[in-house]
C-alpha cells in the first residue's frame, strides 16, 4: 500500500490551518468590546469560536497553537481581557489547566520587569488573571491574596491598573485589598493619586446606595468593562462545559502565592501628561473674558457659537475621570500592541471613537505618547502615521487635530522645550503629509510678534521642519502672505573658499587651485594615490588648519546634491583627510565638525544629518561631534538635540558596535543611515564594554556642558537627554 502522507508540522508560516487559528483568536471581540449594544455580537463570536476551535484545542499539534495564540493576545490586548477570559472558560478543563500553567510563566516574566518599563505589561497580565477569576477558572481567594502580597511588597501601579477588572472588587467585596492600595498610595505613591481616585470611583461605584453609584455602575458595566461571562448564553455554555458527560464541575484552579514575587517595588514617576484641551480651553476663556472686560471684544450672547477650543474643553470635561482613565489605559495598550502598524492600531482605536468626547481623549492620549522622555524614533514615526491614519479615516478627527494644534499654540509658553520640539515634529509631518493644507490665516498675527515670543518661535520651528520635508516653494500658494516670510530661506552653502553673489572663487593662500577647480578634479573619481599626489602638489603650502577646512568643504561641495553623494565624496577623500588628522587627532576632528556646521549653517538639520553620518561611518568620532555641538551657540538650536540623541543611542561606528539595526528616522528623530556596503556585523555580544565607555564619555561631556548653560530651553532639552540616557 502507498505510504501514508506525513502530516505537516503545526505552526509553519505556510500552514493555512495554523494561520487561520491565529487570525480567529486575534480578531475575536473586534467591533464588540464597547457598550451593551455589542453584547449580542460578542456572544455570537465567542460561542462560534468555541465551536470552530473544538477539534483543534485538544489536538497534540494544533492545541499548542491555540493556547499560544490565546495567551499572547490576552497578555497584549489588555482592552480585550474579558473576551479572552470568557473564551478560556469555554474551553475543556484540561486545556484551561495548560493555559494557566503557561500564564504563570508569563506572570513571572512580567513581574520581573514590573518595577521598570514593564509595568504596563504586568498590569495587563494581572488583568487577565482577574478575568479568569471572574469566569471561575482561577480560585478567587488565591488571586486576591496574591494581589495583596504584591501591594505589600510595593508593586502598587500594576495592581491598581488591574483590580477594577475584578468583578468582586467592583461589587465592593474586596474591601481589605482596596484599603491596602489606598494606604500604599497615600503613604508612598502620591504620583498615583489621580489614577487611584479614578480607580476608586469605579470600585466604589458598584457598591450602590446613590443615584451616582447607579450611574457609575451602568458606565462601568456597559461602557468600560465588557462582561461576557454575564451574558446569558455564555453563562449557560459555562454550565454545559463544566458538566459534560455527567462529570462534576471542576474546582477553580488554585494559584500559588509564590508566583506573586517581585525583585523590587515600583518607584514614583513624574506625571508628564499634558492636559491639552482642558488647559487651552481655560486659557482661551480667561483671555476672552479679559478682552471683554477691557471692551476690546463685545459681550457674549447665548446665540453666539462657542469657539472650537471651548467646545473641545467642554467635551473632555464632560467625560467622567474614571472613564478617561480606563480609556487612557486601553489607548496606551493599543499603541504598545500594534507598533509599528498604524493601520491596525487605527482600526482598534476607532472602535472607541464616538464623534464626541472620546475623539478628543484619543487624540490627546496619542499626542502625549510623543512627549516625556526621548522615545525610539520608530515609535515616533508610528504615532505620527497613526494620527494621519485616523485623520484620513474620519474627517471629524481632522477637526479634532485642528483643535489640538490651536491648543498647542495657545499653551505653548507653558510647555517645556523638549515637548514643544516633539509636537512641532508631529505637526510639520502632518501638514506635509496633507499637502500643506492648513488654515494658516488664523496665525497671521504671530508674524508681528518679537522673535523671542514662544508661540512665534514654535511656528517658525514647524516651518523649518516643513522646509526639510518638501520643497519650500510648494507651500507659497497655500500659506498667507504674512506667514510666508517666516519660512527659512533656501539652503545655501557658506565657505571662505567660495565667492559670494556668484563672483570668481578666491584661491586660498598657499593653494594652487580654487575650491570649484578642486571639486572638478575630485568628480573625475581619482584613486586614493592620485588624490594624495594631487594634495601634495596643489595644497602643500597651505596652513594646516586652513588645509583641513578646505578638504572638508571640498567633500561637501562635491557631495552637496544628496547624502549619498556626500558619503561617497568623504569616502573618496578618506585617505587624505586621515593624513591631515594624524597630528592631534581629537582636536582636528572637532575642527572637521565645525567645518561641516559652517558650510551648511543655512540648514542646521541637514548639517546634523551629515555629522551623524560621519560619526556612524568612522570619519570622525562621536565625541568630536559632541564636543562641537556642546559649544553654547550650538546648544541654543533645537536641531542639535536629535543629533546628540543619535550619538548616545549609537556611540560607536557601525562597523565596531554590536549587531543591531541602524537607527530609524522619525520625521525628525534619529537620522536614518543605510548599512555601509561591505561592513561585517559584529558578533551579538561584541564591544559591549566599548559602547558603554563611549556613551559614558559622551554623557560626561554633556553633563559638563549642562552646568554652564544660561538658556532655560537649552537646559530643559539637554536635561531631558541626560535623564533618559543615564
Amino acid at each position: 500500500p502507498a505510504a501514508k502522507r506525513p502530516r505537516r508540522a503545526a505552526g509553519r508560516q505556510d500552514d493555512p490551518r495554523a494561520e487561520r487559528i491565529k487570525k480567529l483568536v486575534v480578531v475575536v471581540g473586534q467591533g464588540a468590546v464597547r457598550g451593551a449594544a455589542g453584547a449580542a455580537a460578542l456572544q455570537a463570536q465567542l460561542l462560534g469560536l468555541r465551536q470552530v476551535l473544538g477539534k483543534d484545542v485538544e489536538d497534540d499539534e494544533y492545541g499548542e497553537i491555540v493556547r499560544g495564540a490565546l495567551l499572547e493576545c490576552a497578555c497584549s490586548f489588555g482592552w480585550k481581557a474579558p473576551v479572552y477570559g470568557a473564551l478560556v472558560a469555554l474551553l475543556p478543563p484540561a486545556v484551561q489547566t495548560a493555559i494557566v500553567e503557561d500564564l504563570h510563566d508569563r506572570l513571572k516574566e512580567a513581574l520581573a520587569e514590573a518595577a521598570g518599563p514593564g509595568a504596563w505589561q504586568a498590569a495587563v497580565v494581572l488583568r487577565f488573571y482577574c478575568e479568569l477569576a471572574n469566569c471561575q477558572v482561577l480560585a478567587l481567594d488565591d488571586l486576591v491574596a496574591g494581589l495583596a502580597k504584591l501591594v505589600e511588597a510595593g508593586l502598587v501601579g500594576p495592581v491598581m491598573r488591574a483590580l477594577p477588572w475584578l468583578a468582586s472588587a467592583r461589587a465592593g467585596t474586596q474591601g481589605d485589598l482596596v484599603a491596602k492600595l489606598d494606604a500604599a498610595v497615600k503613604s508612598s505613591r502620591a504620583d498615583l493619586a489621580a489614577e487611584w481616585d479614578a480607580a476608586r470611583a469605579l470600585l466604589r461605584g458598584l457598591q450602590g446606595g446613590s443615584v451616582q453609584a447607579e450611574a457609575n455602575t451602568a458606565l462601568a458595566t456597559a461602557e468600560l468593562f465588557p462582561a461576557p461571562y454575564e451574558i446569558e448564553a455564555i453563562t449557560q455554555a459555562f454550565a454545559r462545559s463544566k458538566t459534560e458527560d455527567g462529570a462534576e464541575p471542576p474546582a477553580p484552579i488554585s494559584v500559588d502565592s509564590d508566583l506573586f514575587t517581585i525583585s523590587r517595588p515600583d518607584s514614583a514617576t513624574e506625571d508628564l501628561h499634558l492636559h491639552l484641551f482642558r488647559d487651552a480651553g481655560a486659557a482661551f476663556v480667561a483671555h476672552l473674558n479679559k478682552r471683554r472686560e477691557s471692551g476690546k471684544t463685545p459681550p457674549f450672547t447665548q446665540a453666539e457659537e462657542k469657539s472650537g477650543l471651548e467646545q473641545a474643553a467642554e467635551k473632555v470635561a464632560s467625560c467622567a475621570p474614571e472613564a478617561k482613565w480606563v480609556w487612557s489605559l486601553y489607548i496606551r495598550e493599543i499603541l504598545a500592541s500594534y507598533c509599528p502598524f498604524p493601520k491596525e492600531a487605527g482600526e482598534a482605536l476607532l472602535e472607541f471613537a464616538d464623534g464626541g468626547a472620546m475623539d478628543h481623549v484619543i487624540i490627546e492620549q496619542l499626542l502625549n505618547a510623543l512627549l516625556g522622555e526621548p522615545i525610539a524614533s520608530m515609535q515616533v514615526a508610528f504615532v505620527q502615521r497613526l494620527l494621519l491614519q485616523l485623520a484620513d479615516a474620519h474627517p471629524r478627527i481632522e477637526l479634532v487635530l485642528e483643535d489640538a494644534a490651536d491648543a498647542i499654540m495657545l499653551v505653548a509658553p507653558s510647555i517645556p522645550a523638549p515637548r514643544r520640539d516633539a509636537l512641532a515634529d508631529w505637526f510639520a509631518f502632518h501638514i506635509s503629509a496633507r499637502g500643506g493644507r492648513w488654515p494658516w490665516a488664523k496665525w497671521e498675527q504671530l508674524a508681528a510678534k518679537p522673535t523671542d515670543d514662544v508661540r512665534r518661535a514654535w511656528l517658525v520651528q514647524v516651518l523649518e521642519r516643513l522646509a526639510c520635508l518638501a520643497n519650500v516653494e510648494s507651500y507659497r500658494p497655500l500659506v498667507s502672505a504674512p506667514i510666508w516670510p517666516m519660512f527659512p530661506p533656501a539652503r545655501t552653502i557658506r565657505s571662505p573658499f567660495i565667492a559670494e553673489h556668484g563672483g570668481a572663487a578666491p584661491t586660498p593662500a598657499g593653494a594652487k587651485q580654487t575650491l570649484p577647480e578642486a571639486a572638478k578634479f575630485v568628480r573625475t573619481k581619482p584613486t586614493p594615490e592620485e588624490l594624495t599626489e594631487w594634495v601634495g602638489e596643489h595644497l602643500a603650502e597651505m596652513e594646516p588648519d586652513s588645509k583641513l577646512t578646505f578638504l572638508v568643504h571640498l567633500a561637501l561641495e562635491v557631495g552637496q546634491a544628496s547624502l549619498t553623494h556626500t558619503s561617497k565624496a568623504f569616502e573618496r577623500l578618506r585617505k587624505v583627510l586621515d593624513q591631515e588628522l594624524d597630528s592631534d587627532r581629537a582636536q582636528r576632528e572637532v575642527a572637521v565638525a565645525r567645518a561641516v556646521l559652517h558650510f551648511w549653517s543655512s540648514d542646521r538639520s541637514w548639517a546634523g544629518v551629515l555629522l551623524t553620518h560621519l560619526a556612524f561611518f568612522a570619519h570622525i568620532s562621536s565625541l568630536a561631534v559632541c564636543e562641537c555641538l556642546c559649544e553654547p551657540a550650538n546648544l541654543e538650536h533645537w536641531q542639535t538635540y536629535p543629533v546628540l540623541a543619535a550619538l548616545l543611542e549609537c556611540p560607536l561606528p557601525l562597523e565596531t558596535r554590536e549587531s543591531q539595526p541602524a537607527p530609524l528616522a522619525g520625521a525628525f528623530g534619529t537620522p536614518a543611515v543605510a548599512a555601509k556596503e561591505g561592513a561585517k556585523p559584529a558578533p551579538p555580544d561584541a564591544d559591549v564594554e566599548a559602547r558603554a565607555s563611549a556613551r559614558g564619555a559622551l554623557l560626561e561631556k554633556l553633563s559638563t556642558a549642562a552646568s554652564g548653560l544660561d538658556s532655560a530651553d537649552a537646559s530643559a532639552r539637554l536635561g531631558n537627554l541626560l535623564a533618559h540616557f543615564k
